[in-house]
């Protein structure tokens, strides 16, 4: 079974590209966020490093350590995949799940599923953050305290960061041949091109038809979920900072994030 993880960033597209990727015809539904696989990665992670401390008298020999966790991590995936068939006889033969926040244990998977491939996708911090600011004013109109709100452009651009700072670090060869980094503002200028990329580079037969019109969700997740949630690829949140963010803002972005500009690109 093939196993797909997606990364990013909140606010840098995520959901949408895992919704892109579902319309693969044997790949689940999308689901919602994969937090409690999550939790099972700090606990994988707290357990390997404390290993030779506390864990050890818990499961003896690291070998027998590493195989727990791949079991349950497995069984989670393939319970996932069962339970969101895409139609009750259909079969999934690729699962393909993200949590933002997740991204900062792809190492870990890696460790545990060296088959799992793994999609991240990077966007302009300046309009990350002016999204951001957009959901945290929407959360205050509801009575939801977020750090959001405080417009902290340092501790934005730090937050958004330490996203992707765990996989850029990890030069290790298998790792980086199965990561493949998407660029937001391509995608959703082309997302042609990124559907051909995908069916090369991870044998996926996509569409681009990935609107979601469910009243019912659009009211649960108001503060989240914007327009662009419930229609495909198009490029109209591109260079929106410049009407979210003070200049002032935009410069501190700039400064904090400068090493990420150069890395992917932006300018």
């Amino acid at each position: 079974m093939k196993i797909i993880f997606v990364g990013g960033s909140q606010r840098s597209g995520t959901s949408m590209l895992l919704r892109l990727l579902c319309t693969h015809p044997t790949a689940n539904q999308p689901t919602k966020e994969a937090s409690y696989l999550r939790t099972l990665l700090q606990a994988y992670r707290h357990g390997r490093n404390d290993f030779g401390n506390d864990t050890q008298d818990y499961f003896g020999g690291f070998d027998f350590f590493t195989k727990f966790n791949q079991t349950i991590v497995g069984s989670v995936l393939q319970n996932m995949a069962e339970l969101n068939l895409k139609t009750p006889d259909a079969e999934v033969d690729t699962v393909i799940t993200k949590e933002p926040h997740m991204t900062m244990f792809f190492p870990e998977l890696h460790e545990l599923l060296p088959e799992a491939l793994f999609v991240l996708i990077v966007r302009d911090p300046r309009d990350i953050i002016a999204s951001m600011v957009d959901v945290g004013e929407r959360m205050q109109r509801e009575g939801s305290p977020h750090f959001f709100q405080n417009r902290d452009m340092r501790q934005l651009s730090n937050h958004v960061k330490s996203f992707y700072a765990p996989n850029l670090n990890l030069k290790e060869p298998g790792f980086r041949s199965q990561l493949t980094i998407v660029r937001y503002e391509e995608l959703v200028r082309n997302p042609d091109e990124f559907i051909a990329t995908a069916k090369s580079q991870l044998g996926l037969d996509l569409q681009k038809d990935i609107g979601q019109k469910e009243e019912e969700e659009r009211a649960k997740f108001r503060p989240w979920q914007t327009a662009q949630f419930y229609k495909g690829p198009n490029e109209k949140s591109v260079g929106r900072y410049r009407e979210v963010l003070t200049p002032e803002e935009v410069k501190t972005i700039e400064a904090e994030c400068e090493d990420y500009f150069k890395m992917f690109g932006y300018s």
